[in-house]
């Protein structure tokens, strides 16, 4: 764990096998461990805004529950989800889904939020479940992730929320 005080955000890593890692970044708040699946979020200073964040290193492959639960700490309110990887997928787009409770947060539209091929990022505001309670239970699921051998690789999923 790392902790930085002041105007600096606290840091935790919680390493679930050697590929997979999740991380959670807040502005202000202090974060501990609760169980080897996942992270709670506690506050330590109040400064409005949060930051959920979920990392897959490496190629990217289809997969369900791709990375341990992210906890809720407080009622909040997502405004973004951003997603974003170091090397693109060539010939089909990497389509990610967030659930929350088991319940896609995509609504409307598309299911899913999707990096076009040959891209790097993408991010979505609107048609998403953005009320948050306490304790609720965030994962990330890939349904496509580019043709064998062009897929993208190392993944980040951010969820930007207000309390």
């Amino acid at each position: 764990m790392t902790d930085f005080r002041g105007s600096v955000a606290v840091k935790h890593d919680l390493t679930v096998d050697k590929d997979l890692i999740l991380s959670s970044l807040v502005t202000g708040a202090l974060l501990r461990s609760t169980t080897t699946t996942g992270v709670v979020v506690e506050d330590t200073k109040t400064y409005g805004k949060r930051v959920g964040q979920f990392i897959i290193s490496g190629p990217l492959s289809i997969m369900t529950n791709a990375t341990s639960s992210l906890i809720a700490s407080d009622t909040m309110t997502i405004t973004e989800v951003y997603v974003v990887v170091r090397t693109a997928p060539q010939t089909d787009g990497i389509r990610i889904k967030v659930k929350k409770n088991g319940t896609n947060i995509f609504t409307g539209g598309t299911d899913y939020l999707e990096i076009p091929a040959a891209s790097t990022s993408a991010s979505r505001t609107t048609d998403l479940t953005t009320t948050v309670a306490n304790n609720d239970a965030f994962d990330v699921e890939l349904t496509q992730v580019g043709a064998a051998g062009t897929e993208g690789e190392d993944l980040t999923v951010v969820m930007r929320c207000t309390l």
